[in-house]
């Protein structure tokens, strides 16, 4: 396992809005913890209580399993939750988070990538897109979801994808812990698919509240926000950073350059191979249909015995040369290609 803890990359603008969203979600966390300690305490003296004056034997399990049903209960962030269609549901089951290992792991990866794509779109944009990817997120939960759910995992999908197309090519500076600490450059291409992959495990194995439908579309989104913005000039990329659109573009291009360079050289290798045999089987072979033609006889003109020689190219041009030019090469007035004169 690993921290992503930096990216190597230049702001032009400070990432305020990710800052208050982190700082949010620590509070809220603070928060959940604090108010669930007090409850579950009340919960346990007033059934000690009970099971005290009724003087019957309970097993530490079942006491346990009734202390969490009813702490559960009356928990006052319960209300938070994204179980039913609640407007405080709804608009609040993002900044919970049930697990501390939860809340960690969605912040390590929210500090770097949410600060980069923050700065790069800039901040009132960047919290309305964390706010209604965590609206919708919670909207295909309570559609096709079951069960409660919690956490930022549909804005982090968002973030995630937006963060793939804008910066593919910047390392990501992470820390190893095993098998021993220190710190290694990572590709986003690594990187990004990991995070979406433990994401969409943890969802689907059930420790997520939200399904992993609505984080897969929230990758989709993100990528489809990003390439949006900078296919409409929203978002300008510094002249030293090359977005997943150029660099996808630059892959294109050296295709084609590779396809054309391998055409071009079987062309050539072609006229070579013309140039190398004799030149009236080379024109027929090429032209099944063109009529055998002898310098003496002339090239299909009306006159004979003239000083001109008449012959075919390859691509069908007819020519006309001197007698002169016999046996020497050239180059065909319309395909530019090679000849030899017959």
């Amino acid at each position: 396992m690993f921290i992503l803890y930096s990216i190597d990359t230049s702001f032009d603008r400070r990432p305020i809005a990710n800052w208050l969203i982190f700082a949010l979600l620590v509070l809220v966390f603070l928060v959940e913890t604090v108010t669930w300690r007090r409850t579950e305490t009340s919960v346990r003296e007033s059934l000690r209580s009970k099971v005290a004056r009724s003087a019957e034997e309970v097993s530490d399990v079942a006491f346990d399993s009734v202390v969490k049903k009813e702490s559960e209960n009356k928990w006052v962030m319960q209300r938070f939750m994204l179980d039913g269609w609640k407007f405080s549901a709804i608009f609040g089951y993002s900044w919970l988070h049930l697990s501390f290992w939860l809340l960690l792991f969605n912040l390590v990866f929210l500090w770097p990538m949410g600060n980069a794509v923050c700065a790069e779109i800039g901040n009132w944009q960047y919290a309305v897109i964390f706010l209604v990817a965590n609206l919708i997120g919670g909207i295909i939960h309570l559609l096709i979801g079951s069960g409660p759910a919690s956490g930022i995992s549909a804005a982090m999908a968002c973030i995630a994808g937006m963060y793939l197309v804008f910066y593919p090519e910047i390392p990501m500076n992470c820390l190893f812990f095993f098998p021993r600490p220190e710190t290694v450059a990572l590709s986003t291409y690594f990187v990004v698919p990991f995070w979406f992959v433990v994401d969409l495990t943890l969802a689907m194995v059930g420790l997520k509240g939200v399904t992993y439908p609505a984080h897969f579309l929230g990758f989709l989104a993100g990528v489809s926000i990003a390439v949006a913005a900078l296919k409409n000039n929203w978002v300008v990329m510094d002249k030293n950073e090359r977005s997943l659109l150029d660099v996808l573009e630059k892959r294109k291009t050296e295709v084609e350059e590779a396809v054309k360079e391998t055409t071009d050289a079987e062309a050539q290798e072609k006229q070579e191979e013309l140039l190398e045999r004799p030149a009236e089987s080379a024109i027929l072979e090429a032209l099944p249909g063109a009529k055998k033609i002898t310098p003496e006889k002339g090239a299909g003109d009306t006159k004979t015995g003239d000083d001109f020689i008449r012959f075919y190219c390859v691509c069908g041009q007819r020519i006309k040369v001197p007698k002169s030019y016999a046996g020497k090469a050239g180059r065909c007035p319309k395909c530019k290609s090679l000849v030899r004169i017959p």
